[in-house]
């Protein structure tokens, strides 16, 4: 746990930007060389790229889940954000303080 903080924010920067390499042409409904013409070929391609939107939405979404997961159990963050609120307390107490006097 002695890790720079700088370099757990990073990490975790890195992975909330993260781009998946992964290539959805397995979710193609329709073969393009099955077309009989132009515009049967390029309704295909829109259907294909709708639902490659769709998986790749899914993707981002999955691993947004498992970086705010991660990022919600990581020790080194739950100390920070707890050192975090300490540090808020203690400044609303001293200002109670100083309005009470």
């Amino acid at each position: 746990m002695d890790t720079n903080i700088k370099k757990v924010y990073k990490f975790y920067e890195f992975w909330e930007k993260f781009d998946s390499w992964r290539d959805f042409t397995v979710v193609d409904e329709y073969n393009l060389d099955e077309a009989e013409n132009r515009y049967e070929r390029r309704y295909m391609e829109r259907e294909n790229k709708k639902l490659k939107a769709e998986q790749y939405k899914k993707e981002k979404n999955r691993l947004f889940r498992l970086v705010e997961n991660a990022k919600r159990n990581d020790p080194r963050l739950i100390k920070i954000r707890k050192e975090e609120e300490e540090a808020r307390q203690k400044a609303k107490l001293e200002r109670q303080q100083k309005k009470e006097q």
